[in-house]
């Protein structure tokens, strides 16, 4: 870490807003696929995953492609190291889905060899951490100053933001909306490498001396790399069916709240239970009103 004094350090805590894949990264075109489970079962996202998606956030917002640029330099002429260190999160899985395909040759619009497979799905509602530590040097004999990490920490909230929107998102999948992430809370501590005190801290993430640091509203922030989202409503027409997937995966209610929302390449079965009944009603009336109200209902 030659040449480095300075860094920050950064806790992220994040909501999986849409189903998540779960894939080795061995194989197919994408390396940002290399999410799995570990041994233990536990989810595993790698830091390469979590570089890559800050890497692409920072691209669409103003002067974020100066900072993104320096991502995985490693030349030592230029820069000596990447300045950003992340660290590859381990988070306990419920329930997986595993969903069935038929790979269609694009070009005869058939079946294609192989063309059976399955796709492991991480449910959303899932919270994962994302942990990952900025090192910043004096450059061009410009010391560290109160306003440059100022500008640093606007320009990553910024790129929170832009995840939030679902526009960048990790796994494959993305074309299908897998891999959507919601930022719930984001703290950042500053540490000065040359006091030894604080280099101690450097790769411990689990002080309580983070400080909050807000998320901004869309308007808020400068876009270069602008994009659209359309709400398309769509109806079944009359004399149609629409096949329904039976498999339904179980979930936990208080967790995964936006399960019938992501999207596939098949229409599934999704459920949402009322609320808890109320202790205080015990008139047959209510009782039965209540009774009726726990049931789950089915969903489209």
């Amino acid at each position: 870490m030659k040449g480095y004094n300075y860094a920050l350090q950064w806790k992220v805590a994040f909501t999986l807003a849409s189903g998540l894949m779960i894939r080795s990264g061995l194989e197919g075109d994408f390396t940002d696929s290399s999410i799995e489970k570990d041994p233990c079962g536990r989810l595993h996202i790698n830091g390469y995953v979590w570089a890559s998606l800050l890497h692409r956030a920072l691209m669409r917002v103003k002067d974020g492609d100066k900072v993104a640029s320096t991502i995985g330099k490693y030349v030592a002429e230029e820069r000596g190291i990447s300045p950003l260190w992340t660290k590859s999160t381990f988070t306990e899985l419920p329930e997986t889905d595993v969903r069935p395909g038929n790979r269609i040759d694009r070009q005869y619009g058939t079946a294609a060899q192989t063309a059976l497979f399955s796709d492991e799905l991480v449910p959303p509602g899932l919270l994962v951490n994302m942990e990952f530590t900025w090192f910043m040097k004096n450059d061009n004999e410009q010391e560290i100053n109160e306003e440059k990490v100022s500008d640093l920490k606007c320009l990553i909230s910024w790129a929170f933001r832009v995840i939030s929107e679902g526009i960048e998102t990790i796994g494959s999948g993305w074309s299908y909306g897998h891999g959507r992430l919601t930022v719930d809370s984001a703290s950042c501590r500053e540490i000065a490498l040359e006091e030894p005190k604080e280099r101690k801290l450097l790769w411990d993430f689990s002080g309580n001396d983070f400080n909050n640091v807000p998320v901004p509203a869309l308007q808020d922030i400068q876009i270069i790399r602008p994009w659209m989202k359309y709400k398309v409503t769509a109806k079944i027409l009359e004399g149609q069916l629409l096949a329904v997937h039976t498999s339904v995966p179980l979930f936990d209610e208080k967790r995964f709240k936006s399960y019938n929302k992501y999207p596939d390449a098949f229409v599934y079965q999704g459920y949402r239970f009322a609320k808890p009944l109320a202790i205080a009603d015990f008139t047959v009336n209510g009782l039965m009103a209540s009774l009726l109200s726990i049931i789950s209902h089915r969903l489209l």
